[in-house]
C-alpha cells in the first residue's frame, strides 16, 4: 500500500468516525433524576393505596413532586416522566326518598403508572329538577412515570 492509498484509507476513517466522536454519551446524572422521581411517584402509589386520605401535607409533597418532575421536563427535555391535568365528573348520589347530593372527590385517582391527587373540586350543582345536572367537578394533577402506557384521558 503507497503513502497515498494509506492517507486516503486514513482520511475515510477519520471522517465516518467523526459523527460517532461527537456524539454525547447518555448523561447518567439525568437518569439517576429520572430514577429518583419515578421511586418517589411509585412510594405516594403505595402510600394512596394504604391511606387513600389526602391531608394537606401530603397534597403539599405531592405538589413538590409535580413541580420537581415540570423542572427535570424542562432541564432534560424527556417526557417519560410528566405531569398531566385531569378533571372529572362525579355523579349525583339520587337517595330514594328524597334529597340528592354530590359525592366528595377522592382525594387520589391511581390507575396504572399513573397518580393523580385531587388539586381542586368545584361546587355541586342546585337540586332544580332538571335531569341534565352534573355532579361535581374535580380537578386533578397526574404524574406519569412511563413504565406502562399512559391511560388515555377523557375527551381526548
Amino acid at each position: 500500500m503507497d503513502v497515498r492509498t494509506f492517507t486516503a484509507v486514513a482520511a475515510v476513517a477519520i471522517v465516518l468516525c467523526l459523527p460517532a466522536c461527537n456524539r454525547k454519551a447518555p448523561d447518567s446524572g439525568t437518569d439517576t433524576q429520572q430514577q429518583a422521581l419515578v421511586q418517589r411517584t411509585q412510594a405516594f402509589k403505595r402510600d394512596a393505596a394504604a391511606s387513600p386520605q389526602l391531608t394537606q401535607a401530603r397534597k403539599a409533597e405531592l405538589e413538590r413532586l409535580a413541580t420537581d418532575v415540570r423542572a427535570w421536563q424542562a432541564r432534560t427535555g424527556r417526557n417519560d416522566v410528566r405531569v398531566t391535568k385531569d378533571s372529572v365528573k362525579t355523579r349525583r348520589n339520587d337517595s330514594p326518598g328524597g334529597g340528592s347530593g354530590c359525592e366528595d372527590c377522592p382525594g387520589y385517582r391511581v390507575d396504572g403508572d399513573r397518580i393523580c391527587f385531587l388539586e381542586s373540586e368545584g361546587e355541586c350543582p342546585v337540586d332544580d329538577g332538571s335531569d341534565l345536572q352534573f355532579g361535581r367537578v374535580c380537578v386533578y394533577t397526574c404524574i406519569w412515570i412511563g413504565a406502562y402506557p399512559e391511560p388515555a384521558r377523557k375527551g381526548s
